[in-house]
């Protein structure tokens, strides 16, 4: 999500009230940025958009903060749940990261359970420079690269 975990909130509302959440991102701090916070769900109130700026107090809401989602190992040492039946990886839209929260995150799938990559992209992302902007054209190359 961004700023104001704008994806978390849709899922809240879709899911049972039982459903737990278990919230995995490397950056806390732009999730605690009043000012941002303010900004982006005013820009997406435009669109008919609206964001609970509690989410982080709901008890259904288990934060894994300060979490590298490109880390497989760190990934696989995560205090979750033993079996989860649903995992939507909506981290930073690079196969590499996706590829490694896959392979970590696979086996605590349950049985029947459902795996979810939002934002597949393909061929270069704008922000990302260097060895990683190469990897990431190289494993998904498109006509945008």
């Amino acid at each position: 999500g961004d700023e104001t975990a704008a994806s978390l909130n849709a899922w809240r509302e879709y899911f049972p009230a039982q459903t737990q959440f278990w919230i995995v991102d490397v950056d806390e701090a732009r999730f605690r940025n009043r000012k941002q916070w303010r900004w982006a769900s005013k820009t997406k109130r435009k669109h008919g958009c609206f964001d609970d700026e509690n989410v982080w107090s709901d008890p259904r809401v288990h934060t894994l903060f300060g979490t590298d989602a490109s880390n497989r190992t760190v990934l696989r040492n995560l205090p979750l749940p033993p079996t989860i039946d649903i995992i939507i990886d909506d981290a930073a839209h690079v196969i590499a990261h996706q590829l490694a929260s896959l392979e970590a995150l696979w086996p605590k799938l349950a049985q029947g359970g459902v795996y979810v990559v939002e934002d597949v992209t393909v061929g270069a992302l704008p922000w990302l420079q260097g060895a990683a902007a190469a990897d990431q054209i190289k494993r998904a190359p498109s006509n945008n690269s």
